[in-house]
């Protein structure tokens, strides 16, 4: 019994504890439409912590391109963002 005890408790213990590497990232985003190649793109960045981003793609609602990226050296989420939305920067390269 004390074994059946101890196993439930070893298991809810690392089933309930964090991970050293998580961060409280806002798990903020932001969409934009863009054109590409004359083909209306909704683009979304998604900051989900630890300097990295998703950026997905969607044409017609359906999701065409979906990327887990890092930050380049030196850039912020919003810049990035920006960035991404008005076609200075290529978030799929």
């Amino acid at each position: 019994m004390k074994k059946n005890v101890f196993a439930l408790a070893s298991m809810a213990v690392l089933l309930l504890s964090s991970c050293g590497n998580d961060d409280d990232g806002s798990n903020s985003c932001r969409s934009c439409d863009v054109s590409l190649i004359g083909i209306s793109t909704k683009v979304t960045v998604c900051d989900i912590g630890n300097n990295q981003v998703t950026v997905e793609a969607s044409v017609g609602g359906v999701v065409s391109d979906k990327q887990t990226v890092s930050l380049p050296e030196g850039s912020s989420f919003d810049s990035y963002a920006t960035g991404a939305c008005n076609g200075t920067i290529d978030p799929f390269n």
